[in-house]
């Protein structure tokens, strides 16, 4: 898996190049080496930035400033096919929030 790197500038709201490589050894560890669903493609990149799903109880609005589900993107490369990835799940969350801090607790 490659990793992919947007062009905005601002170094600040990447994720680094350690955390990257973190992230894709846990998920080669568990197995997520699958071929794309969509396509059968083999080959994927790994956003340098988060995605954040919010989560609520309510379903006749949304709720700001609740929960999140943050999330690392695997994007295929011959479809652009994206999946989320829980970075709890993965175990990362303290390495994440250390990654986003610049090291500092």
């Amino acid at each position: 898996m490659n990793k992919v790197h947007t062009d905005n500038g601002d170094n600040e709201d990447r994720i680094s190049d350690e955390m990257q490589k973190k992230i894709i050894k846990k998920l080669e560890e568990r197995g997520a080496v699958n071929p794309c669903p969509k396509c059968g493609g083999r080959d994927f990149y790994l956003s340098d930035g988060y995605d954040v799903i919010s989560t609520q109880k309510r379903l006749d609005g949304i709720v700001l400033f609740g929960r999140y589900l943050p999330c690392a993107l695997v994007i295929c490369k011959n479809c652009g096919n994206v999946s989320f990835h829980a970075i709890g799940a993965l175990g990362l969350i303290e390495d994440a929030e250390k990654d986003w801090n610049h090291g500092k607790e």
